[in-house]
This record gives C-alpha cells, sequence and structure tokens, in this order.
C-alpha cells in the first residue's frame, strides 16, 4: 500500500475513531476469566479477542493504519475488521 494512502486512512480513521460504535460482532465473554498477566503475555487477536499462541511476527499480521494485531493464518489477505480500510 502507497505511504500516501495510509496517512489519507489515519486522518480518516482518527476522525471517526472520535464518533466511535461497536458495529462489530466479537467473540467475547464477560465471564471469562482472563488476568491482566494473561494479557500482557502475549497479544489478542483484535479481530476475535482470543490470546495468540504463537506471537512471533511470521505467524501475525499487524494493520498498518490501526496496529491491530491478528492471527496470520486466519486474516492474511483480508481487510482489517477494525477499519475496513486496509
Amino acid at each position: 500500500m502507497k505511504p500516501e494512502l495510509i496517512a489519507k486512512y489515519k486522518k480518516n480513521y482518527q476522525e471517526c475513531s472520535k464518533k466511535g460504535s461497536n458495529a462489530h460482532k466479537l467473540a467475547y465473554d464477560p465471564k471469562d476469566s482472563v488476568t491482566v498477566k494473561e494479557i500482557m503475555g502475549g497479544y489478542l487477536d483484535a479481530g476475535s479477542l482470543t490470546l495468540l499462541q504463537d506471537r512471533r511476527a511470521v505467524a501475525t499480521v499487524t494493520c498498518p493504519l490501526t496496529g491491530a494485531i491478528y492471527n496470520r493464518a486466519e486474516w492474511e489477505g483480508k481487510t482489517c475488521p477494525t477499519c475496513d480500510l486496509v
């Protein structure tokens, strides 16, 4: 992706972030007992809010706009569901 497009998307993303919404349904159960120590020990897949067992760069993809981290096996080549742009 071209750097000027990422800059444009970042500006639009910041404007949209000001509004906020809950447009995406997530696989999140508030009854799950996830401790801060567990979260700090790894990454959460931003698409499913599940703990990524493999934190290596070869096993994850990162959205260049939002910085959201996803499991490469499930998300590589797909549009980031956080921003729906990249």
